[in-house]
């Protein structure tokens, strides 16, 4: 079945687009104004398509003109699958600013309302839809055969972090957590305690849009400015799902550093769990879905990170044995959930 991509036209595209792909939108993130959707849904019902799959996100759409075209393509018979990636309230200084509730009946005109978390799903069905709520977990990529070929060097503790460089993911905090860490395996050192070397690998690709290059920037100069520039690797350049997996399977922990997000569930971190890699996250609901097989840290603070990675790294040489590198993290931290 041949499938077209309906994608928005205020990006920086990081290739070049498919034959299939049809820039008509623009997404309301960053602007005073929300934009209309009225190129989108003239596009799909010039191109007669008789089913559409949107992914919502607060900062694509705005909820009323969402509503009308969701309303009208019903209308048109055009049928809607509807994924959110959260649901809950969007609030800022005490103000809410959006909500799903504002979808209203354009709720009920959708075939089939897919979520990633059962927090979602329940809150759909407070919202009064049951009947079209479906559960979608997000899968884990699975490739034996790349972890053969990849595995950790047993002279270096590589720490890793993965997803796309953007502001609350935590990247920041992590440089700042490995200076602290580095300076704390310092001092057992000078105290006569074996220490490993370690070294700090961001692979955090760009995403399209000018936040992320100041992310970047950001990160250029903590790095630049923390005293260990030489044990950190900063890799911004997209790679596809193979790439990645090799790359954090040739790591000894990966951390996801988050700060704070609204979403129900992160894509990323399964990333992390099929490199068949110890995992440590931030104390985040995000993560609540994989909480039985991750580490979670302290805190977000970098200081509260770096007291987690001092005992995680002190610890986990040892699941080097065999049999010991797949069992991604079944103790908890103290003071974590």
């Amino acid at each position: 079945m041949p499938v077209t991509i309906l994608a928005n036209a205020d990006s920086i595209p990081t290739g070049a687009d498919g034959d299939n792909v049809i820039r008509c939108w623009e997404t309301r993130a960053g602007k005073r104004e929300t934009p209309s959707l009225a190129g989108l849904l003239h596009t799909i019902l010039n191109g007669a398509f008789r089913a559409v799959v949107i992914q919502f996100n607060f900062a694509f759409f705005g909820v009323q003109p969402l509503q009308a075209m969701i309303q009208t393509l019903r209308e048109r018979g055009v049928v809607v699958y509807l994924f959110f990636h959260a649901t809950q309230d969007v609030i800022q200084d005490g103000r809410l600013v959006s909500t799903v509730r504002g979808l209203g009946g354009a709720l009920a005109d959708c075939t089939r309302l897919l979520a990633h978390g059962t927090a979602d799903v329940n809150r759909l069905k407070r919202f009064g839809r049951v009947g079209n709520v479906t559960l979608i977990p997000h899968g884990v990529m699975y490739a034996p055969d790349i972890l053969a070929r990849h595995q950790p060097d047993p002279a270096v503790f590589r720490i890793a972090s993965y997803g796309f460089l953007l502001p609350d993911k935590g990247v920041p905090e992590l440089i700042s957590a490995f200076a602290l860490l580095q300076q704390r395996l310092l001092a057992l050192a000078a105290a006569g305690k074996p220490c490993p070397k370690v070294r700090l690998e961001l692979f955090n690709a760009l995403y399209p849009g000018s936040v992320s290059e100041q992310e970047r920037t950001k990160c250029v100069t903590l790095i630049e400015y923390s005293g260990y520039a030489d044990s950190i690797g900063l890799h911004t350049a997209y790679q596809e799902n193979e790439q990645s997996l090799a790359a954090l399977a040739a790591c000894d922990l990966v951390v996801f550093p988050y700060q704070k997000s609204r979403e129900s569930s992160s894509a990323a971190v399964r990333m992390g769990l099929a490199a068949g890699r110890p995992v440590a996250c931030t104390p985040m609901n995000v993560f609540g879905d994989v909480a039985d097989i991750v580490h979670f840290l302290p805190g977000v603070s970098p200081q509260a990170m770096a007291e987690g990675l001092l005992e995680l790294v002190m610890g986990l040489p040892d699941w080097r044995q065999p049999g010991g590198v797949t069992s991604n993290g079944c103790r908890r931290m103290p003071g974590s959930r």
